[in-house]
């Protein structure tokens, strides 16, 4: 099979190189892979965010950011949003949720608690009066707990390339209040968005904060960085200028 570009999302499908010829070869990195990958051919490099590229020391990859569907996201309606909410993968350490219980409980707010957790988790969380572990859920339902939260909170202090969460919120209208780590403050306009926050105190005044920004301005802002039609012409526009290099 023979093709003008071939598009990979992860190194493990160079293995696709050996059956398909292509002109050029993109790769695209969602996230740093300690194991080296090797190809025959000479390919490109794109990286989900500025941090991501320079986290591995790249200067020679490009960066086009995830892209998010705006019309999947319709804008919230809801006028009363009280709790804060919390989603991933509750037991990783990087995930924070400690902080974001912490916040919970010092700014009085209600926390909302979704992903997968341990027994042992689930049990400590069950004894917090405040905090509502729900489980996982699915697409329909993460939407309708952004539309009714008041923010929506990511602690993390991992290396995260993107963070999706953050931008599927802002996409609905919601406030982010998170870390200052990987590419959260790619995602989210501090101040606009959402606030990147560097200590506890930085997220008990953001939680004060949150009711004055916009969610039309927030939603906005989120579509003027990666709405998938911005995303699809930034891929096209490199696509071309790779064919037409020499």
């Amino acid at each position: 099979m023979d093709c003008d570009i071939l598009h990979l999302h992860h190194p493990k499908y160079l293995i696709f190189t050996k059956h398909i010829k292509a002109k050029k070869i993109v790769l695209t990195h969602h996230g740093y892979y300690k194991n080296p990958y090797s190809c025959d051919y000479k390919f490109s490099e794109t990286y989900v965010s500025h941090f991501l590229k320079d986290f591995t020391n790249n200067t020679q990859g490009y960066v086009v950011y995830n892209p998010i569907p705006m019309i999947e996201y319709p804008l919230t309606q809801n006028k009363k949003r009280e709790y804060l909410f919390f989603i991933g993968a509750c037991d990783k350490k990087v995930k924070r949720l400690d902080i974001a219980i912490e916040v919970a409980e010092k700014s009085n707010h209600k926390l909302i608690v979704a992903g997968t957790a341990s027994q042992s988790l689930k049990s400590y969380l069950s004894t917090l009066a405040f905090v509502e572990y729900i489980g996982e859920v699915n697409q329909t339902e993460k939407l309708k707990l952004f539309s009714k939260s008041k923010a929506v909170i990511c602690p993390n202090d991992s290396p995260e390339a993107f963070c999706l969460v953050a931008a599927e919120a802002n996409a609905v209208g919601i406030p982010v209040i998170a870390s200052n780590n990987g590419g959260l403050p790619e995602v989210i306009g501090n101040n606009i968005s959402g606030y990147i926050c560097y200590s506890l105190n930085d997220y008990l005044n953001a939680i004060t904060k949150v009711n004055t920004l916009n969610v039309n301005k927030v939603r906005n802002y989120t579509k003027s960085k990666f709405d998938i039609s911005i995303i699809s012409n930034d891929y096209l526009s490199l696509f071309n200028q790779l064919l037409n290099e020499k």
